[in-house]
C-alpha cells in the first residue's frame, strides 16, 4: 500500500516536472535567441531532492540492502547498521556527484537556445515516460 501510494505521488510529480521543462522550453521559443529568459523556470536541488524522496525504488533497495546484510540473531548490533548506512550513503554520494558532473557537461554542450528548447522536451518525454512506467503497476491486482 505504502509503495503503490509513493508511486502515485512520485508518477504525478514526475508529470509536474515534465509540465515544467515543456512551460521552459515553451518560454524560451517565445523570446529572442539572444534575448534573456524573463523568470526562467529553473529545476534545480529541491526539485531533485523531491523525486527521490518519493522514489519508491530507494525504500525497497534499503529494505532488500538490510535484509540481506544484518541477520538479527546473529549481527544486531549498531556497527553493522552504521556499516551498511555508511557505505550505502558513500556509494550514492559518488553516484550523485558523477551524475551532476554529467549534467553538466551536457549543459555545456547545449548552450544554444534551440538546443536547450529541444533538450527540454526530451526531458518532458523522458519523465513522461517514466510517469506512465510508474503508473502501470498500479493498476494492476494486489
Amino acid at each position: 500500500m505504502v509503495a503503490r501510494t509513493l508511486a502515485a505521488i512520485g508518477g504525478l510529480y514526475l508529470l509536474w516536472l515534465a509540465f515544467q521543462f515543456v512551460r521552459a522550453a515553451l518560454s524560451k521559443s517565445s523570446t529572442q535567441a539572444d534575448a534573456p529568459v524573463p523568470n526562467e523556470i529553473r529545476i534545480g536541488f529541491w526539485s531533485g531532492a523531491v523525486v527521490l524522496l518519493l522514489n519508491p525504488k530507494a525504500y525497497y533497495i534499503i529494505a532488500v540492502m538490510f535484509t540481506q546484510f544484518l541477520r538479527p540473531p546473529v549481527n544486531d548490533d549498531v556497527a553493522t547498521v552504521v556499516a551498511i548506512t555508511t557505505v550505502f550513503t558513500v556509494n550514492n554520494l559518488v553516484a550523485f556527484i558523477a551524475w551532476a558532473l554529467g549534467g553538466s557537461a551536457l549543459a555545456m554542450l547545449f548552450r544554444s537556445e534551440w538546443s536547450k528548447r529541444w533538450i527540454d522536451y526530451l526531458f518532458a518525454a523522458t519523465l513522461i515516460g517514466v510517469a506512465i512506467w510508474m503508473a502501470v503497476p498500479l493498476f494492476a491486482p494486489i
